[in-house]
């Protein structure tokens, strides 16, 4: 039988005419050359992933950390693949692998609007400050919950960011079957500034 296998590489569009971008970009247009520059795809390819293991990249930002209390969204496009069922997508974002906010989804094949990432600052910090504020007093453990398309896990903060991952989960259940596709992400970018920064929760 194919053996479990997880690969993480880049396709754009200059290499790759297959990488077909999300119909919200454009691409840039270098007006020394007249020719748009490459729109390039981080590609996570999963080979007969068993059920309820995950496949996942992330990225650490070695220098400073990035503060996210000056925006209210976070976005991202996604693209699916051709057999989407029991894949379960997620991009993880805080201080490192232990303390980090979530969002998931599940997904539908190509550019869907439905798969793009869009996470409110407002509603992820205030399930963190929820579930502090509603926790026994005396606990000492680690926060975990989830609600939504949203999970908190540890003490993340919007302030220190500088830990990235995004993957994707088997999530069969019933016949527990290995599954196979290509899931493409492109354009991580905080949107819609806030006029006072840091008003929001971290």
């Amino acid at each position: 039988n194919p053996e479990e296998d997880f690969e993480v590489y880049v396709v754009n569009t200059h290499e790759n005419p297959v990488d077909q971008q999300p119909t919200k970009v454009a691409g840039k247009l270098n007006r020394q050359t007249g020719v748009l520059e490459k729109e390039q795809s981080l590609v996570l390819n999963y080979q007969q992933l068993k059920s309820y293991h995950q496949g996942s990249a992330y990225r650490v930002l070695l220098n400073q950390p990035e503060d996210y209390t000056g925006y209210r969204y976070l976005k991202m496009y996604v693209h699916g693949p051709d057999n989407p069922e029991n894949i379960l997508f997620f991009l993880r974002l805080g201080a490192d692998s232990s303390n980090y906010y979530e969002y998931h989804t599940t997904l539908h094949p190509g550019w869907d609007e439905q798969n793009e990432v869009n996470i409110d600052f407002d509603q992820i910090t205030a399930l963190k400050a929820y579930a502090r504020n509603n926790r026994p007093s005396a606990s000492v453990a680690s926060i975990d919950t989830t609600a939504g398309p949203y999970r908190v896990k540890g003490n993340p903060t919007l302030t220190q960011i500088r830990w990235f991952s995004v993957g994707v989960v088997n999530m069969d259940t019933v016949y527990f079957q290995p599954v196979t596709g290509e899931v493409w992400v492109d354009e991580m970018r905080v949107t819609d500034a806030r006029k006072e920064k840091g008003i929001a929760g971290s």
